[in-house]
């Protein structure tokens, strides 16, 4: 539950009389009462998923077009048809229809949030989804070239024609391939540490910079309400002292133009 605090004001329950109920007016409630907590707030950052947020990037075409949903195999590229089709063949054909429209929009989905992955948060997004974002694209540069190093100290540079036996490019105790296996071991250390303690500690701390960010967004959206409050009455107050200043001029006896 959301905590709510009141500034300044005794709460009375239903059954304890107020004398100034009947005249004052109805208390006005600041932006505070409306703040959710440290927890709540921390809920709703990490909870944000980069496919909720603006894109980087605009998309051009006929909006009636774009929000068309691709049903069809053929509307996607080449490369992305092939496991589509396979994966088709093996229901009866009168479902095929309804199967493909749901794996196009599967496959388009995935490629929707491939794509945003890569161009990463758009500029307002809040500091936790920027960190959890770097610390992905930073694991993922780790694993390219874990790949490429695994690749390099597999890879056969011959093979002997009669006995079939493979020399590697990199033979064991060569100092090539020492370097590729020490590079190896911080590959790995860095994606350990990346995807525990040191990813952790930065996500916190870009976390608690987030709350902190929406705390002083909601504090200047609390002014400015209280300051438009505060003009509405000072407006209307001098109002009501335009009105009260002419009036008061036939009700005062003393008035010299009374009469005339």
């Amino acid at each position: 539950m959301v905590a709510v605090m009141t500034r300044g004001t005794r709460l009375i329950t239903p059954n304890e009389s107020n004398p100034m109920a009947d005249n004052a007016p109805a208390p006005s409630h600041s932006f505070d009462d409306e703040l959710p907590s440290d927890e709540d707030l921390r809920s709703q950052i990490v909870s944000v998923d980069i496919m909720d947020l603006p894109s980087r990037h605009q998309v051009a075409g006929n909006p009636a077009m774009l929000d068309r949903p691709i049903t069809k195999v053929s509307a996607l590229a080449p490369q992305h048809r092939e496991a589509i089709l396979a994966e088709l063949q093996k229901y009866p054909a009168p479902m095929r229809e309804a199967k493909e429209a749901e794996l196009v929009q599967a496959t388009v989905a995935n490629l929707a949030r491939a794509s945003r992955m890569r161009s990463g948060p758009p500029d307002n997004a809040s500091e936790y989804m920027k960190e959890s974002w770097a610390i992905g694209r930073e694991v993922a540069d780790l694993e390219t070239e874990m790949d490429d190093v695994l690749g390099k100290l597999t890879k056969v540079a011959h093979i002997d024609p009669v006995t079939r036996k493979e020399t590697l490019a990199y033979p064991d105790g060569t100092a090539g391939r020492k370097a590729l296996q020490a590079r190896l071991d911080e590959i790995t250390h860095a994606i350990t540490m990346k995807t525990g303690h040191e990813g952790d500690k930065r996500l916190k701390s870009a976390l608690d910079k987030s709350v902190a960010a929406q705390k002083a967004a909601h504090e200047e959206r609390a002014m400015n309400a209280e300051a438009n409050r505060r003009a509405a009455e000072m407006v209307r107050e001098k109002q009501i002292n335009r009105r009260a200043a002419a009036r008061a001029k036939f009700l005062d006896p003393d008035n010299a133009s009374w009469g005339e």
